[in-house]
């Protein structure tokens, strides 16, 4: 057996003792997976991410560490969204249970793209490993990705573990690209950081040749208000020379990602936001 077979079948594994834990707990009306698990590709490093109602999280973490699954590194809330991670020792993996697909903080909350009702109508049903399981549509797999790479970048800078997601971004292109469609996909984007995001990463991909060109992209970068051509030029650099260049960002300044200088997006944050309450939205 290589090692990508080998690694293929312990996550399968875990996410069989996984279900057969929850499958019969009557408090869980659904749960997604999601991550490059949901289209049964998988990294050594990879991990299973499942997206529960906030009312069953208490009753899954406590049936998982009752059948063994151990407690990982305690986390920083207010850059996760989801609990300590579950580390299952004899197949070396770990389970990331899910609340939400973002942290409260995020601005990306502030529309409907990723609010309950639309995360749960945008799943599909899905097969993996002959177990019939529920992951998000390809195309809201899309956009959530670019989204949380980005706020993962400007709250963590350039750090290696934000390249796999370029290559999660890649492999969903390349299987459904076709058939995604691409005018009502960039409509769903219903805020400027959610606009933003996701032209960053697919226009960087198509900036270092490893997709074509994305139908409506342009009009994408035309509607949204926080990134200028000079200012995506400036994004594209840093994540070319210092996330995909391997190096470390040293300068005084915070490096430039989405609505970072913008003037627009800095006022509506120092102004806007304080008038009127951010709404807390939970998925």
């Amino acid at each position: 057996m290589n090692g990508a077979q080998g690694t293929q079948q312990r996550f399968s594994a875990a996410l069989d003792a996984l279900v057969g834990q929850i499958q019969n707990d009557r408090s869980i009306l659904a749960a997604i997976l999601c991550g490059s698990l949901s289209h049964d590709v998988v990294w050594e490093k990879s991990d299973i991410d499942l997206l529960l109602p906030a009312t069953a999280y208490e009753a899954v973490e406590s049936a998982m560490l009752a059948h063994g699954f151990k407690l990982g590194r305690p986390l920083r809330s207010e850059l996760h969204h989801h609990g300590i991670p579950l580390h299952d020792i004899d197949r070396n993996t770990f389970v990331e249970l899910h609340t939400s697909l973002l942290p409260p903080s995020s601005e990306l909350l502030e529309g409907n793209l990723f609010s309950l009702e639309n995360v749960f109508s945008q799943s599909v049903d899905s097969e993996l490993s002959g177990r019939r399981v529920r992951r998000l549509s390809a195309g809201l797999q899309l956009l959530y990705v670019c989204c949380a790479w980005n706020f993962d970048l400007t709250v963590l800078k350039f750090h290696p573990t934000f390249v796999p997601a370029i290559f999660d971004v890649a492999f969903l292109l390349r299987a459904d690209g076709h058939k995604l469609d691409w005018h009502t996909l960039f409509s769903a984007a219903d805020t400027d950081m959610a606009a933003g995001s996701i032209l960053v990463m697919l226009s960087l991909l198509e900036r270092i040749h490893v997709t074509r060109e994305i139908p409506q992209l342009g009009a994408l970068a035309a509607r949204q208000r926080w990134i200028s051509p000079l200012q995506l030029r400036a994004i594209h650099w840093a994540l070319e020379r210092y996330l995909l260049g391997g190096r470390s960002w040293t300068a005084p300044l915070p490096p430039p990602v989405v609505g970072r200088y913008s003037a627009r997006r800095q006022f509506e944050k120092r102004i806007r936001y304080r008038i009127r309450p951010r709404r807390q939205r939970t998925v």
